[in-house]
C-alpha cells in the first residue's frame, strides 16, 4: 500500500445476504483499486460464504467476525482487538440492517481504535425499536451516516438527534438491462399466452407478510370483476406462498395469477411485463423496483415514503394508498384502458434512474462521503447534495 492508497474496511455482521451485501459487492467492483485497498468484516454464517467467495476474488480481504466475540468471552474479544489492530484501517464503513448485532459490531469497531466511521442504514427498521446504547455509541461515533431517503435521514435527525448536516441521502441502485434480455422477454410472452388486450402484470416480492400480497390479489379479483383480461406473476418465493395460492383460487383467480418461482434471472420478467406491482406496507426500496424502472417499466407501488422519493412523487409511477385494493385495481384498469400512459411513465421512470439511481452514482457519492469523513474533500456538501 503506497502513500495514496486509503484501507477501507466495510463491516457487515447480519446473518444473511441482504441490501448490505449488495452495496459491498457494487462498491468492491466500483471504486478504484489504486486508490482503495478493501477488506471487509463479515458474519461466520453460511449465508455469506459465497458473498465472502465473490468478494476474495475481486482483490477484497476477508475477516470473518465470530458472535463468540462477546463482552464475556475476553479471549474472543482480545483476538478481534488485536485483529482490528493489526489491520489499522483508516476508514470504517459499518452498515447495520435488520438481523445484524449492533452490540457485535460496536465490538469490531471499537478494537480498532479512533479509526474514523461511516455508518449506513440500509432500513428505517434499525430505527423503529427503542435503540440499544451499543447502536446509539454507533450513532454517536459515526463522523457521517447515509440513509437510502430523506424520510429515513429524518427519523435519525428526530429519534438519534444527529445533526441534519451529518446525515447524508444514498439511494441504492438500479442493475441495466443487456440486449439478451429482449429475446427472453418475448419468449416469456409467447410461453405466457400474452396478447394485445391482456397485459402482463409482475409483482416481483417475496412472498412473505407485509409485502401486501392479500390486497394485491384482491385488487386483481376486482379488475377481473370489471370483466379486463390479464395475466399475472408472482414470482417470488415464501412461506405464505401455498396461503396466498388457495386465496387466488377462491377468489376466482384460477388461471390468471401463476405463482412461479423458478424464475433463474428477474430481469428479462420485468422487461416482459406491461406493469410491475409493489403492494408494499412500508419498508425500504425494492430493489426490483428499482430494475423494473430502469427497464422503463410502468410501476404501481403503495405510497410509502421510500417508495415516493425513488418514483419522484408519483411522476415516474403511479403511487397508491397502502392496503386499499380497490385503489390499486382503478389504477390498473387505467393503465389497462391508456397503455399509452404506461409508455411514458415508463420512459420517465427510466429517466429517473438515468439521473439519480445508477450504482455509478452511489459509489461516487460513497467516495465523496468517505472523502469527507477523511478530511480530504475540496469542499463542504451544500443542502441540495444532501437531499
Amino acid at each position: 500500500m503506497d502513500d495514496t492508497t486509503l484501507r477501507l474496511a466495510f463491516v457487515d455482521l447480519a446473518p444473511h445476504v441482504g441490501r448490505a451485501a449488495r452495496m459491498m459487492w457494487e462498491l468492491a467492483l466500483g471504486l478504484p483499486r489504486d486508490r482503495f485497498e478493501l477488506h471487509a468484516w463479515l458474519s461466520p454464517d453460511s449465508g455469506k460464504d459465497d458473498l465472502a467467495a465473490a468478494l476474495e476474488q475481486t482483490g477484497v480481504v476477508i475477516e470473518r467476525v465470530s458472535a463468540a466475540a462477546s463482552g464475556w468471552d475476553l479471549k474472543s474479544r482480545l483476538g478481534m482487538w488485536q485483529r482490528a489492530r493489526k489491520l489499522k484501517p483508516q476508514l470504517f464503513h459499518v452498515h447495520l440492517e435488520a438481523g445484524s448485532d449492533p452490540a457485535l459490531t460496536a465490538r469490531v469497531v471499537e478494537g480498532a481504535g479512533p479509526t474514523p466511521l461511516l455508518l449506513t442504514l440500509h432500513e428505517a427498521r434499525v430505527l423503529e425499536a427503542a435503540p440499544s446504547p451499543a447502536f446509539r455509541s454507533l450513532v454517536a461515533r459515526a463522523a457521517v451516516i447515509t440513509v437510502p431517503c430523506a424520510h429515513d435521514g429524518d427519523q435519525v435527525v428526530r429519534r438519534m438527534g444527529r445533526e441534519r448536516a451529518s446525515v447524508r441521502v444514498i439511494p441504492p441502485g438500479a442493475t441495466l438491462p443487456d440486449e439478451s434480455e429482449i429475446l427472453a422477454a418475448r419468449r416469456i410472452r409467447d410461453a405466457l399466452g400474452v396478447r394485445p388486450g391482456r397485459p402482463l402484470w409482475v409483482a416481483p416480492l417475496r412472498l412473505e407478510t407485509g409485502r401486501g400480497h392479500d390486497v394485491l390479489l384482491r385488487a386483481l379479483a376486482e379488475v377481473h370483476r370489471r370483466g379486463l383480461p390479464f395475466l399475472a406473476v408472482l414470482p417470488g418465493a415464501g412461506p405464505l406462498k401455498p396461503l396466498l395460492a388457495d386465496t387466488a383460487e377462491s377468489l376466482g383467480l384460477a388461471g390468471l395469477v401463476s405463482f412461479d418461482d423458478a424464475v433463474d434471472h428477474l430481469g428479462p420478467l420485468l422487461t416482459a411485463a406491461d406493469a410491475v406491482i409493489f403492494p408494499v406496507m412500508g419498508g425500504p426500496i425494492p430493489f426490483s423496483l428499482l430494475d423494473a424502472m430502469a427497464r422503463e417499466r410502468v410501476v404501481v407501488a403503495s405510497d410509502v415514503p421510500a417508495v415516493r422519493e425513488a418514483l419522484a412523487g408519483g411522476t415516474a409511477g403511479r403511487l397508491v394508498p397502502t392496503a386499499d385494493p380497490h385503489a390499486l385495481a382503478d389504477a390498473l384498469e387505467m393503465l389497462h384502458r391508456r397503455p399509452g400512459d404506461a409508455v411514458l411513465l415508463g420512459r420517465e421512470a427510466a429517466r429517473q434512474v438515468e439521473e439519480t439511481l445508477r450504482w455509478e452514482r452511489v459509489i461516487d457519492a460513497c467516495e465523496e462521503s468517505y472523502d469527507e469523513v477523511l478530511g480530504l474533500a475540496t469542499f463542504a456538501p451544500g443542502e441540495e447534495s444532501r437531499r
